[in-house]
Formats: structure tokens, C-alpha cells, sequence
């Protein structure tokens, strides 16, 4: 009952709207408690969205240039990849 003197008192100096909208927000958001306290974690990691390939061994070869195509020693072409940062 204190709430409603307390608007009652507000309304005099036009702030009982402003009073009410953030009472009703902050009621609204204390109720999500959002601080994930309900209970442990025991769902674990997350699995990986795509398998990963299995290693394989690598093996690089000299390229030379023809023209505009690089090519290796096995005459075939290589693409050439890489990231501007």
C-alpha cells in the first residue's frame, strides 16, 4: 500500500508514469535472472560442427612460373591462396 502513496505523490509532479515503467522493467528483467545460477553445467563441450580431416603428411615442391600459371615439379597447377590482413 506504500506503492500507491507513493504514485499517488508522483502523479502531483507528473513523474507517476515514468515511476511505473521503470518499476514494471525492472520487475520484468529481475524475473529472467539472467546470472545462470540454476544449477551446474554438466553438459560438457560443444562437438565441433564438421569432422576434421585426418592428418596427412605433406609435401612441398619448387614452382616455378609459366607464363601466368605456377606449376610444381609434377607439371601440375597450383593455385596460390592466402589471406590480406
Amino acid at each position: 500500500m506504500k506503492i500507491f502513496a507513493l504514485l499517488k505523490t508522483l502523479k502531483a509532479f507528473g513523474l507517476a508514469s515514468k515511476v511505473c515503467l521503470l518499476l514494471v522493467t525492472y520487475f520484468a528483467l529481475s524475473a529472467c535472472g539472467g546470472d545462470m545460477t540454476s544449477g551446474p553445467n554438466t553438459s560438457g563441450p560443444a562437438k565441433p560442427a564438421f569432422a576434421e580431416p585426418a592428418p596427412r603428411e605433406e609435401t612441398f615442391s619448387k614452382l616455378r612460373a609459366e607464363g601466368t600459371i605456377w606449376m610444381n615439379e609434377q607439371d601440375e597447377k597450383v593455385s596460390l591462396r592466402g589471406v590480406n590482413l
